[in-house]
């Protein structure tokens, strides 16, 4: 699918693999979707498939430095929440609901809309940070799940809206 931006992830990886990386890059991929990684101009990648279960998701995500959602159009990606949850930082551009996710150098990077060299400058910066800032930034994107997304708040948010509604209609 071309809104998902797999091209421009492609592009990004393309400008990574030119610059010299100690240590080098190896991306890990999960989902149903196989085309294109291979083109990835020869870095090493891990296909994992399809990820049925939940402890090891958790486990795929900590085992990761950020994740990269490199998706043209997007309204509220799980796979970005479920890696903020994760304490792991999200790269991205600044699209649709990725743009109110992530915090920009807070917790993760957003590029430009359809830019793949700072989209590579985004992940290149994340991966230039030391484990702890990592960590830190990590640690915002789980508090701004729990502060925003949570059932609790995402219930309470529901009902006021229900409440205005019914109010609106009642006079």
């Amino acid at each position: 699918d071309p809104r998902k931006g797999l091209d421009l992830l492609i592009e990004a990886i393309g400008w990574l693999a030119q610059q010299s990386r100690s240590p080098p890059l190896e991306l890990v991929r999960f989902g149903t979707d196989r085309e294109g990684m291979t083109l990835c101009n020869g870095l090493p990648t891990r296909d994992i498939g399809t990820v049925r279960n939940d402890a090891r998701l958790r486990f795929l995500y900590s085992a990761c430095d950020l994740l990269v959602v490199p998706s043209r159009i997007d309204n509220f990606p799980s796979v970005a929440l479920e890696a903020q949850s994760c304490e792991l930082p999200v790269v991205a551009f600044r699209v649709g609901g990725l743009a109110d996710m992530v915090e920009h150098r807070v917790n993760g990077y957003l590029a430009e809309p359809e830019d793949p060299r700072d989209l590579a400058l985004g992940i290149d910066w994340c991966l230039g940070l030391d484990a702890h800032t990592r960590q830190r930034m990590g640690h915002h994107g789980r508090q701004r799940v729990i502060e925003r997304c949570s059932p609790d708040v995402v219930a309470r948010r529901y009902a006021h809206v229900y409440a205005r509604a019914l109010h609106s209609v009642n006079g």
